[in-house]
């Protein structure tokens, strides 16, 4: 792809190991790394990072991990924002094949430590000014600091009850903690990463859908044949990358070599200026945050240049008719609509050409998942404009609730 350069054949070798050892989603960035090492990888409120430096910032948080008694299918919690610590950690943890669990900003303390403790978290790897929310929950490993810029201290030895041979980490930023530590891959793991999404929680207590994000990665043909991600382009994130969307696309636009331009917070002029500034190819973001980047006015937006966008992809929550109407009659047909969940994963996928021609749709199934509508006994419905329930199947649909819960399935749906 555009920008993207050609892998060494000395390297192809190693990369198939990683691939082998970590699953795709642990390999990405090395395989984006081995083509385009010099090529920035992420642009955030710290600047840029090159795929190089990822893949080797990625490796040393990984080895010092192990060092501190981190083990094989151990679970790494991560509360952050969008910025580079998010993917260390999140990459990390598929070079370690840990149990990842995706922890909502928006948790308070109480609520973070019920769904740590449920999860067996080992190590919690939080923002800095999450400190206090973080801090109810007595991680056995001990706590690193995803994004503060100062190390705070050293790895002091500490007693971990009923978790001999293990240090307990301490007033440490992944920097520090990394520091020193081997860029070489660690060891491969006796197992692959699972990722831990957590549901919305509007039926209850947030639960865990467990899934296996390699698989995400390595079967994108229903995402890919929708929406056009391309290589060796600029991505703006502008959705939560611990939601199942934020992270499902951010994590393809990596492994395809884009770099991907993150905040912390959202804020619409500075998305708008991300994307004429970087003259990015797309914008991931969701449906109450694209009508927030739409009211800051159709004259100030017509008045940037915003030629290069050709995908404005949103998930989340339903995409009204007219807000999707409005953004293509100011940005022209780029609006993708995706329909999906955390534990379906994707459903449906509308095109441009779907939401002109039917402004309210979620589109048609992409390629490798299957759509049912089935009445209360489980059939099918019959005739159009008949009312049923929604079943979906695919490739990287969960594998029930941590807390040992199911969705009601019928044939494998």
């Amino acid at each position: 792809g555009r920008g993207a350069g050609r892998i060494p054949p000395h390297r192809l070798l190693g990369l198939a190991r990683d691939v082998v050892a970590y699953g795709p989603s642990g390999a990405a960035v090395s395989i984006a790394s081995a083509g385009q090492a010099k090529n920035v990888a992420i642009i955030d409120e710290r600047g840029a990072i090159t795929f190089r430096e990822l893949d080797e910032l990625v490796n040393r948080f990984a080895n010092a991990l192990l060092g501190a008694g981190f083990r094989p299918g151990d679970s790494i919690g991560i509360l952050a924002r969008n910025h580079r610590g998010l993917y260390v950690a999140i990459l990390a943890g598929a070079k370690l094949g840990a149990r990842t669990l995706l922890l909502n900003t928006d948790f308070a303390g109480p609520q973070l430590a019920d769904v740590c403790a449920r999860e067996g978290v080992t190590v919690l790897v939080h923002d800095g000014e999450l400190r206090e929310i973080a801090g109810g929950y007595d991680a056995p490993l001990g706590r690193v600091i995803a994004d503060d810029l100062v190390a705070l201290g050293d790895l002091v030895a500490d007693a971990v009850p009923g978790r001999t041979g293990r240090n307990k980490i301490q007033r440490q930023t992944i920097e520090s903690l990394a520091a020193g530590a081997s860029t070489s891959p660690p060891p491969r793991p006796r197992r692959k990463q699972r990722i831990v999404l957590l549901t919305s929680g509007t039926t209850g207590t947030p639960k865990g859908a467990p899934r296996d994000l390699a698989l995400s990665l390595v079967i994108p043909g229903g995402y890919l044949s929708k929406i056009p991600l391309r290589s060796g382009r600029k991505v703006v994130l502008a959705a939560p990358g611990f939601h199942a969307w934020g992270l499902l696309s951010s994590m393809l636009a990596l492994g395809l070599g884009n770099t991907l331009i993150l905040t912390r917070r959202f804020d619409p002029n500075a998305v708008w200026d991300a994307l004429e500034t970087h003259r990015a190819d797309a914008l991931i973001t969701v449906p109450v945050l694209l009508s927030r980047l739409l009211a800051v006015g159709d004259d100030a937006i017509r008045a940037r240049d915003l030629s290069a966008l050709r995908i404005v992809a949103c998930s989340g929550s339903a995409l009204p008719p007219d807000l999707a109407t409005h953004a293509m009659d100011l940005l022209g047909d780029v609006v993708y609509n995706l329909y999906g969940s955390t534990e379906v994963a994707y459903a449906t996928i509308a095109t441009p050409a779907d939401l002109r021609a039917a402004p309210g749709t979620v589109g048609r199934p992409p390629f490798g998942t299957t759509v049912r509508l089935l009445d209360d006994a489980g059939r099918p419905v019959s005739g159009a404009g008949v009312a049923g329930r929604i079943f979906v199947g695919s490739s990287i649909q969960f594998e029930g609730d941590t807390g040992g819960g199911n969705k009601e399935i019928v044939d494998g749906l």
